[in-house]
C-alpha cells in the first residue's frame, strides 16, 4: 500500500486514488495485476492450494479471470461460461475477496506492476482461453501469465499453491533487482 505518487505535494488526501481506502480499492491507473490464491491453510503454505483467479486492470477495465470455478455474478446469476467476470459490473475485487471469506478460505493477493502492452496481451490470452473445466484454475493462470511481462519466467503449475509460490519468487526477485514497488 502506497500514496500517490503524482499527487500534488502538500495536498492531505495522498490515497484519493483509493477513493480513501487503499486497502481494499485499486488504483484504476496504477497498471497491475493481482494474482488471487485460495488456501485453505490460514499460512497459506499447503501442498494444493484450493483455487487462484487472475485480476487484469485492464486499461482502466478490469476483468476478474476465474477459471473453472462457480463464484456467482453480484446480484446472483450463473457463472460466466468463459469465465471473465467484467468489473465493477458482475464483480469487484473486493467482492470476489469477501465471497471467498465465506467460504473459510484464506485469500493471498500476489500484485505484479505491468504495463498497458502486457495487460492488452492478457487479456487477449484469457478471451483466447475462455471457460475451462474444474480443477484447471492453476494451469489456466500459469498459460495465461508464462512468458509476458514480469511473468516472463513463470512456468506453467498444475496446483495453487505450486504457482504463488513461483509467484512470489518472482516477486522476491523482482525486488532483489529494484523493479518491484
Amino acid at each position: 500500500m502506497s500514496w500517490d505518487p503524482e499527487w500534488p505535494a502538500g495536498d492531505s488526501n495522498q490515497f484519493a486514488y483509493a477513493n480513501g481506502n487503499p486497502a481494499v480499492s485499486i488504483d484504476p491507473f496504477g497498471l497491475r495485476t493481482y494474482i488471487i490464491v485460495l488456501h485453505r491453510d490460514p499460512k497459506m503454505d499447503d501442498f494444493l492450494g484450493e483455487h487462484v483467479a487472475l485480476y487484469v486492470d485492464n486499461g482502466g477495465h478490469p476483468i476478474i479471470y476465474d477459471p473453472g470455478a462457480d463464484t456467482q455474478p453480484i446480484g446472483g446469476g450463473e457463472h460466466p461460461t468463459n469465465d471473465i467476470f467484467e468489473v465493477p459490473d458482475m464483480m469487484t475485487l473486493s467482492d470476489y475477496v469477501q465471497e471467498d471469506m465465506r467460504e473459510h478460505l484464506y485469500t493471498e493477493i500476489i500484485p505484479f506492476d505491468t504495463d498497458s502492452g502486457t495487460e492488452a496481451e492478457l487479456v487477449r490470452r484469457i478471451k483466447e482461453k475462455g471457460g475451462v473445466p474444474p480443477l484447471r484454475c492453476a494451469r489456466s493462470v500459469s498459460e495465461v501469465l508464462d512468458g509476458v511481462g514480469p511473468f516472463v519466467h513463470l512456468g506453467t503449475h498444475n496446483r495453487p499453491a505450486a504457482l504463488a509460490r513461483q509467484l512470489r519468487r518472482l516477486k522476491a526477485q523482482q525486488a532483489q533487482n529494484g523493479n518491484a514497488r
